[in-house]
């Protein structure tokens, strides 16, 4: 008897791993095929760059965060609500089909943006930088002002000095500790992101609390249109392994990031940051308002790093009237 009970734990066992595989390779096939038939790749002098186009008006160019892609900036696009702006939502080098040979640095990365937007035909473009997309929006704005009409960094990353002791020009402790392929390819495994994302689904209100704070769980999860942003913000972290590249090179490329002459900067500047963000972030973002001269701090009491989440009806006329006030149109 207990020889036949053990034969059906089994067998169930088995048929439930095997149902587990089937609907993770369905997922993962069907994000691929969502990906690239909503995205172009196009040659460029620098290398191949995804993109995704949308709306029409002046150009705005979204630069996502770590581990995002051109889905993480178009859901940035759909967030701010309005077809009244071109906006070119791009792969930044290492993520999705933008090759990291397109821009291993955060210099190289501008030029990329500037050799695609040559290859389509755009003159100038406001930038908005979220989160690790900020570096190189800071290097596109200083190295190419005649093609900048605005920036705009939310919650993004600057110079990696800012609210340390190490702001006298020494250069700063780069960690050059690489993790073990073990444990990249277990971070940055599809079916972990698979099951992270579900769980996400099934599960929101203790994710949303990590991410927003309590105070905002609610009001997200309670109305579909927010509830919405907040799936389509889980989604672009699918494919992990495709993001990888991007993430590891982000992470090397951050401790280094110091010593720029950013107070060159000409280009108008909206900088959104939440005081519940990360310290090191909240520091940077300050520092910027510091040096930028023509520069606008404005701190969102309550935001964390994913405020664009819990305070879009704040942050998106924000930027809405900072791009109508500065377009080049």
């Amino acid at each position: 008897m207990l020889r036949k009970i053990l034969k059906i734990i089994v067998a169930v066992a088995v048929i439930a791993v095997a149902a587990m595989l089937m609907a993770f390779i369905q997922w993962r096939d069907q994000q691929i095929r969502h990906l690239q038939a909503d995205s172009i790749v196009v040659e460029t002098a620098q290398g191949s760059i995804e993109y995704a186009l949308s709306g029409k008006g002046p150009a705005v160019l979204i630069l996502h965060g770590t581990i995002g892609g051109y889905d993480q900036a178009r859901v940035m696009a759909e967030i701010l609500g309005t077809d009244a702006y071109q906006f070119i939502a791009v792969s930044r080098p290492g993520y999705l089909r933008t090759p990291l040979s397109t821009g291993k640095t955060f210099e190289a990365q501008a030029d990329a943006y500037v050799a695609l937007l040559d290859q389509i035909g755009i003159d100038k473009v406001a930038v908005i930088a979220v989160s690790g997309g900020g570096p190189s929006a800071l290097h596109f704005a200083l190295r190419y002002p005649e093609r900048c009409w605005g920036l705009v960094m939310l919650s993004a990353n600057s110079d990696v000095r800012a609210g340390t002791e190490n702001t006298s020009g020494r250069p700063p402790t780069v960690s050059t500790q690489r993790p073990s392929e073990l444990i990249l390819n277990t971070v940055f495994s599809d079916f972990a992101s698979w099951i992270l994302i579900e769980l996400a689904t099934l599960m929101p209100r203790p994710f949303l609390d990590n991410l927003v704070g309590t105070t905002y769980t609610d009001d997200i999860v309670n109305n579909p249109t927010q509830f919405q942003f907040y799936i389509d913000t889980l989604n672009s972290f699918a494919l992990l392994s495709q993001r990888r590249a991007g993430a590891v090179n982000d992470g090397v490329r951050f401790t280094q990031f110091t010593g720029y002459s950013f107070e060159n900067i000409a280009t108008p500047t909206l900088i959104l940051q939440g005081n519940k963000d990360m310290d090191s972030i909240l520091a940077q973002q300050q520092y910027l308002d510091n040096i930028i001269p023509n520069s606008t701090y404005i701190e969102i009491d309550g935001g964390t790093h994913y405020m664009i989440l819990s305070h879009r009806s704040i942050l998106a006329p924000l930027i809405l009237d900072f791009l109508k006030a500065n377009s080049s149109w």
